[in-house]
């Protein structure tokens, strides 16, 4: 353990004072000195040792299925839900549920949504939650998505209908964007999912 000038000083002039008032020799005072420098010296190595296993504990804590988070942005709590992917290359985490196939929701006429396309997410973005509902709307052959009027931003959704087993289900031209999963990233909410019920 390297020991910085200023500390050894410092140990050496409080035990000359401890000699001064307690009358104690100078043996029992080196051997004082030798014991705290080796209790000093054993810590050290402790610390040392138990370094690898902080980090493989923050790794465990990294992979949990669970995560609580809460934003700085808006402070509405991100509250506790399972990770259901990644993290992704980028550092994305999908938290959240799925309560349907996506299937079974374009069939049912509430399809699926699985993100927003990326470049047109708005700085609005991080203060979603899991529960909000957006509205959803066609506008300019692109699928908007807003909250009281402000652009969180698009959908993936192409402008045709989605063909499913040889069946063609049409979008709804506006609805409701009920929102099941959160993309995070750093603590950020950076994207989301969901799924979309007509007006």
């Amino acid at each position: 353990m390297k020991l910085s000038v200023v500390t050894v000083a410092v140990s050496i002039w409080n035990l000359h004072r401890l000699r001064r008032e307690y009358l104690v020799g100078a043996p029992a005072l080196l051997a004082i000195l030798l014991t705290l420098l080796c209790r000093l010296e054993t810590l050290s190595r402790c610390f040392q040792r138990a370094m690898p296993n902080d980090q493989a504990a923050r790794e465990r804590r990294s992979s949990v299925d669970v995560v609580r988070i809460a934003m700085l942005q808006s402070g509405r709590p991100i509250g506790d839900w399972p990770v259901l992917g990644g993290p992704h290359k980028n550092g994305d985490r999908i938290l959240g549920t799925y309560h349907a196939y996506a299937s079974d929701l374009i069939v049912a006429g509430t399809p699926t949504v699985s993100s927003l396309a990326r470049k047109s997410i708005t700085p609005l973005i991080p203060d979603v939650r899991i529960g909000d509902e957006l509205h959803v709307e066609y506008v300019d052959k692109q699928w908007r998505v807003t909250d009281d009027g402000r652009l969180i931003g698009m959908l993936t959704w192409g402008n045709g209908a989605v063909v499913w087993n040889g069946v063609e289900y049409e979008h709804p031209g506006a609805g409701t964007l009920h929102v099941e999963r959160v993309f995070e990233n750093s603590g950020a909410i950076v994207n989301l999912g969901g799924y979309v019920t007509a007006d």
